[in-house]
């Protein structure tokens, strides 16, 4: 799925709508034409065409728009997509220019397409964390009776577990992106990549952190703050390398800075949260065995990876959020 699809489709019409009213119909020539009015080389357009990207000058985003009213007489609605997929940083102001507040004759259906950040990534959450509570069950009733396992459990076990938690993480997220796209998508096999970053979590873990931050104790292996830190911590890098990876393919290069300041954040979000499944037994005393404290810590950081993969894994279709500040930390763009 390309980054900018939703762009592309906004610059097709326009194109497509353009060769047809001005051109007799020549897709190359309204290519070009308007290429030459926002500086960019007509194979450039193409591709943006396609979703490959947007113009990093915003004022040729404003510029299209004009062509599109002008030109092309392309409506209110058609401009403010463009602006909003391309990211336009004030697309109020352009439409106002170019539309003189055409959206008062509109019908107000017609204009409340976007969605609240916010509810759409609780609820992506839900369902992911919902999915690793299935499988967790699967996990109880069929493959280790007496959940949570030893605390110490065989590397066999231990790519089990991280397996079905990312299991449970793709069912959740296929699940709910299925539903709000109202199809099935042959995309869907994305989502197979979250149990390959449960694996890289177990790898990460048995064979670079448990033997040396388990505390052994005699016959007692116990845990302690900074393993169960080093836990979530190890889960979340395997999870977060499989979203950046995915990321990068679709995006045909590498996150910016900004992104990999996000990627850092996801990973020290999933060791916080192990850390807080270890501390929060202690609240109650009658808690505070270890078996207690490794079901919590497992809980925890279910918990933690669902948000992790809610937030940062991309969806099927990729929605038009209201404005807000807390979309800039997406590490996928709309």
């Amino acid at each position: 799925m390309r980054e900018w699809i939703r762009f592309g489709e906004q610059v097709n019409q326009l194109v497509y709508t353009l060769a047809g009213a001005k051109f007799m119909g020549d897709i190359e020539t309204a290519n070009r034409f308007v290429a030459e009015h926002i500086h960019y080389s007509e194979s450039s357009v193409r591709m943006m065409r396609q979703g490959r990207f947007r113009p990093q000058n915003d004022q040729s985003l404003a510029t299209m728009v004009q062509l599109g009213k002008q030109k092309a007489g392309l409506e209110y609605q058609w401009g403010r997509t463009l602006l909003i997929s391309g990211q336009h940083p004030d697309p109020e102001k352009i439409l106002q220019k170019v539309y003189n507040n055409a959206p008062e004759s509109l019908p107000s259906t017609s204009i409340k397409t976007a969605v609240s950040p916010s509810t759409f990534f609780t609820s992506r959450s839900t369902a992911a964390f919902a999915g690793t509570l299935l499988l967790l069950g699967m996990w109880t009733f069929g493959i280790s009776p007496g959940y949570p396992p030893p605390h110490e459990p065989s590397l066999f076990m231990e790519i089990i577990w991280g397996i079905t938690v990312g299991l449970g993480l793709a069912a959740g997220l296929a699940g709910i992106d299925t539903y709000r796209s109202r199809k099935f998508s042959e995309d869907l096999w994305r989502y197979l990549l979250l149990p390959v970053g449960g694996l890289f979590g177990a790898g990460c873990w048995r064979f670079g952190n448990a033997q040396l931050l388990s505390a052994n104790n005699g016959a007692m292996i116990e845990s302690n703050p900074i393993e169960s830190f080093a836990f979530g911590l190890c889960y979340a890098t395997g999870l977060t390398i499989v979203i950046a990876g995915l990321i990068s393919y679709e995006r045909k290069n590498l996150p910016g800075r900004f992104h990999w300041l996000t990627f850092t954040g996801m990973i020290l979000f999933g060791g916080l949260s192990a850390l807080a499944g270890f501390l929060l037994p202690y609240i109650h005393p009658a808690f505070s065995n270890q078996r207690d404290i490794d079901l919590v810590v497992g809980l925890a950081l279910r918990l933690g990876l669902a948000i992790i993969a809610g937030i940062g894994f991309p969806p099927l279709s990729l929605p038009e959020f209201h404005e807000s500040g807390k979309v800039k930390w997406i590490p996928w763009h709309t």
